[in-house]
């Protein structure tokens, strides 16, 4: 997750229209070798369960185990955003620890230990901003968070990961590449030639592209398949630990509405098949 303070109480962090490109990797099917880019932007001002915050969308491919909305809101010098997993807000960033100090993030039962390792400044555009250097019990989540920025390497932890066990063959957070904002302006990390970069293995291919609306659902969300198949298509659900909970069969025609009820809240891995190919993304069920 990205932003920082101001050293006010007023939310005047990610302010309206700031925007990180983050590297984005692949693990299934090419060896790692696919590089691709999502974008998070800060869309609106809004209220989650009373509490002002602001809101964030991404636009991209999918990433497993994370959602494709965030709210974010600032309280002095802690960062807090909304944790889908428990549906409450947890903190993400303290400012205000020095090194060896710590603090918590948490999902429902399960907590992060965030640790900071050291604490410096850094120049960005000529403005100083707070630079943490952390670790945790999560070696995925340990680096550099920076003021107004955020972490370097994903918008929040990978709790599908740690806590509940699911690790993505798909596609996953590398590296922030840029960010922008109105006030701190255009930074780019070098991370790649640029912040649009794209990288293909050739070689692999699908003709599944699909919509799914609902998403968050409350329970029944429609697979719209973006072209008429000319085989069987079949519909999987996986929970966090990668055990398969339901199998839906699309046999004729494009769409079809398929049922939640009989599950949690949660995040759920979905993967469509035909006889030649595969595609996967995320449903979010919360009631």
């Amino acid at each position: 997750m990205f932003w920082a303070f101001l050293h006010l109480s007023a939310q005047n962090f990610a302010p309206l229209g700031a925007k990180w490109t983050y590297q984005i990797g692949s693990g299934c099917c090419n060896n790692g070798r696919e590089k691709d880019f999502v974008e998070w932007s800060v869309v609106q001002d809004t209220f989650i369960h009373q509490q002002n915050c602001r809101m964030l969308l991404k636009k991209g491919i999918s990433i497993e185990g994370f959602p494709d909305t965030i709210f974010v809101y600032q309280d002095h010098q802690q960062v807090y955003y909304f944790d889908f997993y428990s549906h409450t807000f947890t903190l993400l960033y303290d400012f205000g620890k020095q090194k060896n100090e710590s603090w918590k993030i948490q999902s429902g039962e399960c907590e992060l230990n965030v640790i900071v390792k050291d604490v410096s400044m850094v120049t960005i555009n000529g403005q100083n901003l707070k630079r943490l250097e952390v670790t945790s019990d999560n070696s995925d989540y340990e680096g550099h968070i920076i003021e107004k920025i955020g972490y370097l390497k994903k918008p929040q932890p990978d709790f599908a990961l740690y806590c509940y066990g699911l690790v993505s063959y798909l596609n996953y957070y590398e590296v922030l590449r840029c960010y922008e904002d109105t006030e701190l302006g255009f930074y780019d990390f070098q991370i790649a030639p640029s912040c649009d970069y794209v990288k293909v293995n050739k070689e692999v291919a699908t003709d599944l592209f699909f919509k799914l609306f609902p998403n968050p659902t409350q329970g029944n969300f429609t697979i719209l398949l973006l072209h008429s198949p000319v085989e069987p298509t079949k519909i999987y659900i996986y929970n966090a630990f990668g055990q398969q909970l339901q199998e839906e069969l699309l046999e004729y025609g494009n769409q079809k509405m398929i049922s939640l009820n009989n599950l949690s809240d949660g995040i759920y891995l979905l993967q469509i098949e035909t006889p030649r190919s595969k595609a996967f993304d995320k449903i979010i069920l919360i009631r």
